[in-house]
């Protein structure tokens, strides 16, 4: 920790480095950031945080704060001192050191690999800036937006500020510009209780992303993604003041966040570990989790002033405390990255908004049978719909008892295409979502295939005459018209058959290709534009318009009962809009539903009771995609093969969520044991239906084997008692409580589950054990010759099998050489028939100037006589072939009969 400072002889304080008035910016900054700027560029994150008196309260100077970090408000040239704080410096050290490391890895990669050095190493850097004030957060990239941005925890990234902008920069000069710029942006308006400035918090994010191959082939390539961060924290002179004479002089929330992050240091310096530590308190501590306790190299800066000795000593204060805070940096290269959001999903499946009550333990059908049916239905007269990858119609039929029974034949054949979403309209007939062609209908009783709409209509007041590229999925609002999406402006691609992780442009061996629509949406998501469409076909008149646009992968939709909206799951973004449809006078219009999905969002469709939804998510969420709004990191993962690109783990699950937005249901199957890859979820019968994007299966459930709804409605609840908290008691405390509670009741249950586990297998223990005893010594000795006949058989299996590999070794052998003779010898008797046959035409044509004489004629006829006697010879020895190949197979069955001894003498044994 450092400070500048001067302290009374009596007071002590535990500090790292102390500097003089007289010290600079460019002295900071070279014994202590410069070395964490190197620890950057070696993977490690690392934050710099500015704590101090504004002195705006009393009216005097400040300690230098805000100067220390960001300079002299309006400089921008690197030759005034005055004009560099330390994140203009930080900024130029950080481009000169990677542009160092990028010249030393290329030449080293170059000289081991023998490759360009240009292909040695590539770097990305972006930033982004956001002032916290009054617990909302502010983009300082936008500018003129009043808006706030809401924080949400995310699965692979923890706390993060949704809707936050970034900026990349190629060099120091578009980097420092950035800033420049945005601390432009800062509020300095002037309230009543003060300015806003002296009660903000402006945090500086910059993002470095570095890629270095293989020096050797055979290893792995080494990708680390690391931050720094610069915190401008709010003023330090209110945490000197009685918390409860500052909540009921400003208000609650003010101060909310500088309370906050005072708890959390004194929580995080008690000896030993804090057994909870409440970040989630206030906005502050939720974006600095990492930076506080967690994987950051974390320096405080206090800045002090003579004269204002109350101010400085809160501060000197704090640093003390946070000094017996502790960190656990590690290395953000891929796999540690990785692995961190796998613990971080497992934390948050247990403590977070998205609990995991339920495992989604499906019930498989026609295993084999139906190739990746995405979309699945209910007939109006019950019968089972699937729709294959092929463009097969597929039906079943459920039986008395329950099971399912699958009609061996299609009822129908789409064509080429890929059909995605299906559902049946008011007069029978089925409507598709066919990725390539557009939207079509099953005709009812005919099954013929008609086109409702390949593009949009002219009359629509958006994109008129423009082309479906990728229609996805649809449904139907009670007045008859036809909702659907068309996802990107990517085709899909024909018959990218996937075999070993290698993907082949060929056919598929005995069915019709097929168009790999996955492969149509991650080149749609490395384009990272908004391409999405809502549309909407009115049968009436049988045009189609564009309702909404600018969706990054619009998916799944589902109509509202009312028909006043439609919820659309936007894919790339994790979440589900509800867009408002016409006649709304918000038609067009879009807001959240519900945001930070644990997962990636396919299908979405209405509850049986229409008044919730079932969102389907078809993967979890890979780290990478952190990292797709990088136009650099996209390029290199569409030059990157397929079969060296990171592999979706095999992971289903589905979401039951209010028409509010409010989670009612988390049914997951983490392994993809009973259900994976789940694209659809379709709600008849007391079942809840599951399509599958790439299985050879289905797979259903039964409603009434789940738990009942209401779990986020506790949450909220809770929520509400603890805002209803009475003056005098702490939140913070009660919150501690709270949450005390629920790790004891989750442990209890925890408990429980291994009890009952310990008991069940005690008691099959005791079982086996009760009928070891019963079958006496008479049937252990038996078990003993049997299992000593077994060995035995085995032993004579073995010699049999080497014997008859022996003897299939020698007869291949002959019949090559057999093979060898016979065709030298036919390939002599027909040379000298041909030698013959062109003797007797010189003889016949009278062109010969000798006569031939009588015993030329005998040596051919003795030559002649003497292959078709070797052709004998060699037919004698095929002959033998044959029977030493009949003998061979007399050995297999023999060897068959003695393999079928074996396995009744191993079922007797057991």
């Amino acid at each position: 920790m450092c400070a500048w400072t001067v302290a009374f002889r009596e007071d002590e304080y535990d500090v790292t480095y102390v500097y003089g008035a007289e010290a600079s910016n460019d002295d900071l900054h070279a014994r202590s950031i410069s070395p964490l700027i190197r620890k950057c560029l070696e993977g490690y994150n690392v934050c710099v945080m500015l704590f101090g008196a504004t002195g705006k309260h009393t009216g005097a100077s400040g300690s230098g704060k805000t100067t220390t970090l960001e300079g002299s408000r309006g400089r921008d040239t690197r030759g005034s001192p005055d004009g560099d704080g330390l994140v203009h410096l930080a900024i130029d050290e950080l481009f000169q050191l990677v542009h160092g490391k990028a010249v030393t890895v290329a030449e080293a990669v170059a000289k081991r690999r023998r490759m360009p050095a240009g292909m040695g190493f590539s770097f990305f850097v972006e930033s982004s800036f956001v002032e916290l004030h009054n617990e909302q957060c502010h983009d300082l990239y936008a500018k003129g937006s009043a808006g706030s941005l809401p924080v949400m925890e995310d699965v692979t990234e923890g706390y993060v500020v949704t809707g936050l902008s970034s900026r990349a920069a190629k060099n120091a000069t578009e980097l420092r510009s950035d800033f420049n710029n945005g601390r432009a942006n800062r509020d300095t308006q002037l309230l009543d209780i003060g300015s806003v400035h002296e009660r903000s918090t402006a945090i500086f994010s910059i993002t470095l992303a570095q890629y270095a191959p293989a020096a050797v082939h055979g290893e792995e390539d080494r990708i680390m993604i690391s931050k720094l961060l610069f915190v401008d924290l709010p003023g330090a002179e209110r945490l000197g003041m009685d918390a409860e004479v500052l909540r009921l002089r400003e208000g609650l929330s003010l101060n909310k966040s500088l309370l906050g992050l005072g708890l959390v240091l004194r929580r995080l310096a008690q000896e030993g570990s804090a057994e909870f530590v409440g970040y989630g308190d206030a906005v502050l501590t939720q974006l600095l989790a990492d930076a506080l306790g967690g994987n950051c190299l974390t320096l405080m800066v206090g800045t002090v002033r003579q004269g204002d000795w109350e101010a400085s000593s809160t501060t000197l204060k704090q640093l003390t405390t946070a000094r017996g805070a502790r960190n656990f940096p590690i290395i953000n290269h891929s796999r540690a990255r990785g692995l961190m959001h796998k613990l971080r999903f497992r934390m948050m499946a247990i403590v977070g908004k998205y609990q995991v009550r339920t495992k989604l333990n499906a019930t498989r059908l026609f295993e084999g049978q139906i190739s990746g049916s995405e979309s699945v239905t209910m007939a109006p007269d019950g019968r089972f719909i699937m729709l294959d990858r092929y463009g097969a119609v597929r039906e079943a039929l459920q039986q008395d008892d329950g099971s399912m029974v699958l009609r061996p034949t299609a009822i129908a054949h789409l064509g080429p295409g890929r059909p995605l979403g299906a559902q049946y309209d008011a007069h029978g007939n089925l409507i598709i979502c066919d990725a390539f062609k557009g939207l079509i209908m099953l005709e009812a009783g005919t099954n013929k295939v008609v086109i409702l709409a390949n593009r949009v209509s002219a009359s629509s007041p958006m994109y008129p005459n423009s082309p479906l590229s990728y229609t996805n999925d649809l449904d139907i609002a009670p007045d008859g018209t036809i909702y659907f999406t068309d996802s990107v402006d990517v085709h899909p691609h024909r018959n990218a058959q996937h075999n070993n992780n290698v993907t082949h442009i060929i056919s598929i061996v005995g069915k019709p290709g097929y168009y790999d629509t996955v492969k149509g949406w991650a080149l749609g998501m490395l384009q990272g534009l908004p391409k999405g469409r809502l549309l909407a076909y009115y049968p009436h008149n049988r045009t189609t318009h564009v309702i909404s646009h600018e969706f990054y992968y619009s998916n799944g939709v589902a109509v509202s009962a009312d028909g006043t909206y439609a919820a659309v799951c936007e894919t790339d973004r994790l979440r589900v809009l509800k867009v408002w449809l016409p006649p709304h006078p918000r038609a067009g219009f879009s807001e959240v539903l519900i945001d930070g999905l644990p997962g990636t969002p396919d299908g979405i469709s209405r509850s049986h009771d229409n008044t919730s939804f079932w969102i389907a998510l078809v993967s979890n969420i890979p780290p990478i995609t952190k990292w797709f709004g990088s136009a650099l990191v996209r390029g290199i993962l569409g030059h990157i093969p397929e079969n060296m690109r990171p592999q979706v783990p095999t992971w289903g699950a589905v979401l039951k969520v209010s028409e509010q937005g409010k989670l009612l249901q988390w049914l997951a199957d983490l392994k993809g044991e009973t259900a994976s890859k789940v694209p659809s979820a379709h709600e008849a019968g007391g079942r809840l239906y599951f399509g599958n994007l790439g299985g050879e299966y289905v797979s259903y459930i039964n409603l009434a084997d789940l738990p009942p709804d209401g779990s986020e409605e506790d949450r909220e609840t809770l929520r509400d008692q603890l805002r209803a908290a009475p003056a005098e008691g702490d939140p913070n405390d009660m919150a501690i409580n709270i949450a005390k509670l629920r790790d004891l009741e989750a442990r209890l249950l925890e408990e429980r589950e291994e009890k009952a586990a310990l008991a069940g297998e005690k008691a099959a223990l005791a079982a086996r054990l009760a009928r070891l005893k019963e079958s006496g010594a008479d049937e252990l000795r038996e078990k003993a010759e049997l299992q000593e006949a077994l060995v035995r058989a085995e032993e004579q299996r073995l010699e049999v099998s080497r014997a008859l590999i022996d003897f299939q070794m020698e007869a291949n052998e002959d019949k090559q050489a057999w093979a060898n003779t016979k065709f030298e010898l036919e390939q002599r008797i027909l040379e000298l028939e041909f030698q013959l046959e062109q003797r007797i035409l010189e003889l016949e044509s009278g062109r010969l100037e000798h006569h031939v004489r009588a015993e030329d004629h005998a040596a051919l006829k003795d030559e002649r006589d003497r292959l078709a006697g070797q052709l004998r010879m060699a037919a004698d020895s095929e002959a033998r072939l044959q029977r030493q190949l009949e003998a061979e197979k007399e050995q297999e069955r023999r060897s068959a009969e003695l393999e079928s001894q074996l396995a009744t003498l191993g079922t007797c044994w057991l």
